[in-house]
């Protein structure tokens, strides 16, 4: 079978005929489909993690506490809003 030569800017691709190119689009939208895999993967653990420290601190944990925890740590610290009254790297009481 003859190949096809194909020039992409500086670098030469041989291809069979019938064969499937993959556009360098493809190969773009990886990372950040790993990255929603990565945060949705961190949300349940810290879930878990989240509620077992507020049922050891008040004894129950309230209706959508866990979600407010949960959207909280998914926002960038400097866009959240109310701001942080805690510094970085500070537990509370």
């Amino acid at each position: 079978m003859a190949s096809i030569r194909l020039r992409c800017s500086s670098t030469a691709t041989s291809v069979q005929p019938g064969s499937q190119v993959r556009s360098s689009t493809e190969y773009q939208g990886m990372p950040v489909e790993e990255l929603i895999l990565a945060a949705i993967v961190d949300a349940v653990f810290l879930r878990f993690r989240l509620r077992k420290l507020l049922t050891a601190k008040f004894g129950s944990t309230p209706r959508g506490s866990v979600f407010y925890g949960l959207t909280r740590s998914l926002q960038i610290r400097r866009w959240r809003m109310p701001r942080p009254k805690v510094a970085r790297r500070e537990y509370p009481s």
